[in-house]
Protein backbone atom coordinates (compact mmCIF):
# COMPACT_ATOMS: atom_id res chain seq x y z
CA UNK A 1 0.00 0.00 0.00
CA UNK A 2 1.23 3.60 -0.64
CA UNK A 3 1.19 6.60 1.85
CA UNK A 4 -1.86 7.66 0.01
CA UNK A 5 -4.88 6.70 0.04
CA UNK A 6 -8.17 6.92 -1.55
CA UNK A 7 -11.66 6.11 0.66
CA UNK A 8 -14.92 6.59 -0.71
CA UNK A 9 -18.15 4.57 -0.52
CA UNK A 10 -20.29 1.80 -2.23
CA UNK A 11 -22.45 4.54 -3.76
CA UNK A 12 -18.85 4.36 -5.96
CA UNK A 13 -20.69 1.19 -8.14
CA UNK A 14 -17.09 -0.51 -9.00
CA UNK A 15 -16.86 -4.07 -8.90
CA UNK A 16 -15.38 -5.80 -5.71
CA UNK A 17 -12.28 -7.10 -7.61
CA UNK A 18 -11.47 -3.43 -8.94
CA UNK A 19 -11.67 -1.56 -5.95
CA UNK A 20 -9.21 -3.88 -4.37
CA UNK A 21 -7.22 -4.00 -7.35
CA UNK A 22 -6.86 -0.04 -6.72
CA UNK A 23 -6.57 -0.28 -2.95
CA UNK A 24 -9.45 1.73 -2.09
CA UNK A 25 -10.82 1.85 1.24
CA UNK A 26 -14.77 1.28 0.26
CA UNK A 27 -17.30 2.23 3.07
CA UNK A 28 -20.84 0.65 2.86
CA UNK A 29 -23.96 2.74 2.54
CA UNK A 30 -26.89 0.98 4.36
CA UNK A 31 -30.07 -0.46 2.66
CA UNK A 32 -33.39 -0.94 4.18
CA UNK A 33 -35.22 -3.53 2.55
CA UNK A 34 -38.87 -4.50 4.42
CA UNK A 35 -37.70 -2.52 7.95
CA UNK A 36 -34.45 -5.14 7.81
CA UNK A 37 -31.35 -2.99 7.39
CA UNK A 38 -28.15 -4.36 5.52
CA UNK A 39 -24.95 -3.04 4.94
CA UNK A 40 -24.30 -2.34 0.96
CA UNK A 41 -20.98 -4.05 0.52
CA UNK A 42 -19.33 -3.87 -2.89
CA UNK A 43 -18.86 -7.99 -2.38
CA UNK A 44 -22.52 -8.09 -1.80
CA UNK A 45 -21.52 -10.24 1.51
CA UNK A 46 -25.13 -8.84 3.27
CA UNK A 47 -27.27 -8.91 0.33
CA UNK A 48 -26.78 -9.76 -3.27
CA UNK A 49 -27.75 -6.55 -6.05
CA UNK A 50 -29.41 -9.25 -8.04
CA UNK A 51 -31.54 -9.19 -4.09
CA UNK A 52 -31.97 -5.89 -4.03
CA UNK A 53 -33.87 -5.38 -7.36
CA UNK A 54 -35.63 -8.20 -7.28
CA UNK A 55 -37.65 -6.88 -3.94
CA UNK A 56 -37.61 -3.39 -5.33
CA UNK A 57 -39.24 -5.10 -8.48
CA UNK A 58 -42.42 -6.36 -5.86
CA UNK A 59 -42.45 -2.72 -4.56
CA UNK A 60 -41.30 -3.42 -0.89
CA UNK A 61 -40.81 -0.45 1.31
CA UNK A 62 -37.07 0.27 0.85
CA UNK A 63 -34.58 3.20 1.72
CA UNK A 64 -30.95 3.95 1.62
CA UNK A 65 -28.60 5.67 4.46
CA UNK A 66 -25.09 7.31 4.20
CA UNK A 67 -22.53 5.75 6.60
CA UNK A 68 -22.73 7.52 10.23
CA UNK A 69 -20.37 9.57 11.47
CA UNK A 70 -18.92 7.02 13.60
CA UNK A 71 -18.49 4.24 10.72
CA UNK A 72 -16.56 7.00 9.11
CA UNK A 73 -14.18 8.40 11.45
CA UNK A 74 -12.64 5.35 12.81
CA UNK A 75 -11.30 3.89 9.48
CA UNK A 76 -10.30 8.11 8.35
CA UNK A 77 -8.96 8.25 12.26
CA UNK A 78 -6.89 5.00 11.24
CA UNK A 79 -5.31 5.86 8.21
CA UNK A 80 -4.10 9.52 9.10
CA UNK A 81 -3.06 7.97 12.44
CA UNK A 82 -0.92 5.53 9.94
CA UNK A 83 0.47 8.51 8.18
CA UNK A 84 -1.37 8.29 4.87
CA UNK A 85 -2.36 10.96 2.94
CA UNK A 86 -6.10 10.01 2.46
CA UNK A 87 -8.46 11.67 -0.58
CA UNK A 88 -12.31 11.32 -0.16
CA UNK A 89 -14.80 10.52 -2.70
CA UNK A 90 -17.86 10.80 -1.82
CA UNK A 91 -21.77 11.47 -2.94
CA UNK A 92 -24.49 13.60 -1.59
CA UNK A 93 -28.16 14.42 -2.43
Amino acid sequence: MSDFVIMTDSSCDLPADLAAKMELTVLPLFVYINDKKYSNYLDEREISFASIYAQLRTKCPAKTSAVNMNDFMEPMENLLKAGKDTLYIGFSS
